[in-house]
């Protein structure tokens, strides 16, 4: 009972003008790039300039690697058996074979107005812990804030509805886009014939496919910011520990399936949209998960208690809960714990404590976040609530981030850092340089900042 055909619709809560008909045209390509492997063609049937080809291209390419490594290479629990062997055996050879872009080029590039306000900034909003302490930030900082929330017609919803429904009261800035896009991917799964049966109701921490699902959201965000007149997209990114992040698979340098949340891609989408003038960034960039949560309970406590971090939120009634078993929940949890935090407010309680306890005894917890646990442990070393304990700490998870490659002092546009770095220097204990070959400098005074900066 394959479909042969699916629209894909974004409705905006504005009337739209003709100048943004270029990035609504390259909005629509953008989710067809994450089954360039499985095609032969991608037919396009309006045209695109010069400029927006090119990047469809190398994005093309970045999405092809991402999948293979992470979906394809890696274990993948959504994928029928018979195909992972040989799917995980494809070589950089591939990369030569995708799916061609098939497209008329237009000659007549169409310059869209500029000028936008870099005091200005539309946030993408998610409803977990980095999008809300983004929020707090920037609001305090004093920019002019329009948080949107874009509902992709799935169980996302879910996790921004507590937030969305008080935002939508208290800041009139606030806007929601509505997309089937959720469905459209769907039906692409679906029709691949390499995923298990009932795929879409089997709890997972990771989609079936598709890893490249950003480019989607800041470009409807910049044509946000072309109505709104403004300058900036910021999205909540923090600081990545990732072991994975540029690790060679099949001799293919992969991005880990972080390219889309990484300070590559704010660069790169930033360098693409500066034909109208928006930089993008993330105003967490140079922290980390914990020193995140950490600023939303300490400063941001009524924001707190809309956040929403769960991999399969629950309804119940009018109510949205966390699962408090998948392994966003774990790790939020563990951060309130040594935080010493009230997690009954976001719905949390002593059973998902025993949960937690035989996850870490598991070890079933993503690499990436065990610098940052071993933190957490070490804070609750003397805690009955949980029974691993840890002698070793490592304090850089409440440290500033300089790193050349994830976060670089010069994360986003001067005037923004020097705006966010006196506000994280409240929370945090100081700032770690970090390089490939390690850490290069533990400096706790926060003078060292404006040396930095200038």
């Amino acid at each position: 009972d394959l479909k042969e055909r699916y629209n894909l619709i974004v409705s905006f809560p504005f009337k739209i003008s003709s100048d943004v008909i270029e990035l609504l045209k390259l909005s629509a390509v953008i989710p067809l790039l994450n089954y360039a492997i499985f095609a032969k063609e991608i037919q396009i049937s309006f045209s695109l300039t010069e400029r927006s080809f090119s990047f469809l291209e190398y994005l093309k390419k970045i999405a092809s690697i991402e999948i293979f490594a992470n979906k394809l290479a890696s274990p993948n629990k959504l994928l029928i058996s018979r195909y992972s062997q040989s799917l995980s055996e494809l070589d950089k050879d591939f990369l030569d074979n995708l799916a061609e872009l098939n497209v008329r080029i237009s000659e007549d590039e169409h310059f869209i107005k500029n000028g936008n306000n870099p005091k200005s900034v539309v946030l993408l909003v998610g409803g977990g812990k980095d999008s809300l302490t983004s929020y707090g930030l920037l609001k305090e900082a004093k920019f002019d804030v329009y948080p949107i929330y874009i509902n992709e017609s799935g169980r996302h919803w879910l996790t921004a509805k507590k937030s969305y429904d008080f935002l939508i009261t208290h800041d009139p800035n606030t806007l929601k886009i509505w997309t089937n896009i959720d469905r459209v991917y769907s039906f692409f799964n679906r029709n691949l014939g390499i995923l298990v049966r009932n795929f879409t109701k089997i709890k997972s921490d990771y989609y079936p496919i598709q890893d490249l699902l950003y480019p989607f959201h800041v470009l409807l965000a910049s044509i946000v910011c072309i109505e709104k007149g403004c300058g900036n997209i910021a999205m909540g990114n923090e600081y990545d520990y990732s072991d994975s992040f540029l690790k060679i698979i099949n001799g293919i340098p992969t991005f880990g399936g972080i390219y889309d949340q990484s300070y590559i891609f704010e660069r790169d989408m930033s360098e693409f949209l500066s034909f109208i003038n928006v930089s993008v960034w993330s105003p967490i960039r140079p922290l980390s998960g914990f020193l995140v949560q950490k600023i939303l309970v300490k400063r941001y406590p009524l924001l707190f208690r809309y956040q929403m971090s769960c991999h399969s939120p629950i309804r119940r009634g009018k109510d949205i809960l966390h699962c408090g078993t998948c392994k966003k929940c774990s790790r939020i949890l563990l951060y309130l714990l040594a935080l010493k935090a009230d997690y009954t407010l976001l719905g949390l309680n002593s059973n998902h404590i025993d949960t937690l306890n035989k996850r870490l005894l598991s070890g079933d917890f993503s690499f990436d976040y065990k610098r940052i646990i071993q933190h957490c442990l070490y804070l609750l070393r003397d805690s009955e609530i949980l029974s691993i304990k840890v002698s070793e700490d490592y304090p850089f998870a409440e440290y500033i981030h300089v790193d050349g490659v994830n976060a670089p002092i010069n994360f986003a546009p001067s005037h923004i850092v020097e705006s966010l770095l006196p506000l994280y220097e409240r929370d945090a204990k100081g700032y770690i340089k970090i390089s490939s070959f390690g850490y290069l400098n533990q400096l706790k005074n926060f003078g060292w900042r404006r040396a930095l900066v200038l």
